[in-house]
């Protein structure tokens, strides 16, 4: 495992902690703002997931990656819509 990967774990292990610790009014808070962090950031979203989806489609003409896969990949604006 890198060790980014590994930092990433310990962070949102860290992260379970808090939120499991959070009163139910901080935790919509931060639903709220997460959501909201989400809509603003969705064309930078978008365009860094059609950016995933033409590298991906190489791997599934290689045979690396299944159709199904590639299709999961893809975002649309509906599906970070709420």
């Amino acid at each position: 495992m890198s060790e980014a990967v590994r930092a990433l774990a310990q962070a949102a292990k860290q992260a379970a902690r808090c939120v499991a610790s959070a009163s139910i009014e901080q935790r919509d808070q931060a639903l709220e703002e997460a959501a909201r962090a989400l809509e603003q950031s969705a064309p930078q979203i978008l365009e860094a997931n059609a950016e995933d989806v033409s590298e991906a489609k190489p791997a599934f003409e290689r045979g690396e990656l299944s159709k199904a896969l590639v299709d999961r990949l893809k975002l649309s604006s509906e599906k970070l819509s709420p």
